[in-house]
C-alpha cells in the first residue's frame, strides 16, 4: 500500500512498504492507518458497506446543499446530497501520535465518465493544511504496458 498526497490506492509498493509519500519524504503509516486503509474497497467504497452497520445521524446544510451525514463507522461520517444522493463530503477521525485528527474531504466538480459522475474536484482539509486535487481527465479500463510501472 502506498498514500500520495491523500489519494489513497492499493499498487504494488516498489519495495517502499506501507508508507505516505508527501513532498518526496517517505512518511511511515501507523497500525491505524494501515488498517483504514486496507479495509476500503474499490474505487466506490460504499458498494461494499454492511448496511446493517450503517446509521444516519442526521441532516444539516451545507453550501446552501441538504445532507444526509451518515455513520459509517466509529471513525467516518459521510455527508450525502439528499437530492442527487452524490456524496459532498466525508470526515475521518484517526489517532496520530495520541492526537485525534479528523480529516475532511469535500468532493465536487461531479462529471460523467463512462456512465458514472465521478468528483472532479477534492478539497483535503487537515487542520491548517489543504490541499485540493483536481482532474482534467479520467478514464477507466485502460490498458498499461508493464514498463509504464517501472
Amino acid at each position: 500500500f502506498q498514500a500520495e498526497d491523500g489519494i489513497r490506492d492499493f499498487c504494488l509498493s516498489r519495495g517502499l512498504g506501507d508508507v505516505y509519500k508527501r513532498q518526496g519524504q517517505n512518511i511511515p503509516l501507523n497500525e491505524d492507518q494501515i488498517k483504514s486503509s486496507k479495509s476500503k474497497k474499490g474505487i466506490f467504497e460504499e458498494l461494499y458497506y454492511d448496511s446493517s452497520q450503517l446509521q444516519v445521524v442526521g441532516y444539516t446544510t451545507i453550501g446552501g446543499n441538504d445532507l444526509v451525514k451518515i455513520k459509517i463507522d466509529d471513525k467516518t461520517i459521510k455527508y450525502y446530497d439528499i437530492n442527487s444522493g452524490l456524496l459532498e463530503r466525508s470526515e475521518e477521525t484517526t489517532m496520530v501520535e495520541g492526537n485525534s485528527i479528523t480529516t475532511t474531504r469535500k468532493f465536487s466538480d461531479y462529471t460523467d465518465v463512462d456512465g458514472i459522475l465521478y468528483p472532479f474536484k477534492t478539497e483535503i482539509i487537515n487542520g491548517m493544511q489543504t490541499i485540493t486535487i483536481e482532474f482534467e481527465e479520467i478514464k477507466f479500463n485502460e490498458s498499461f504496458a508493464e514498463s509504464d510501472f517501472n
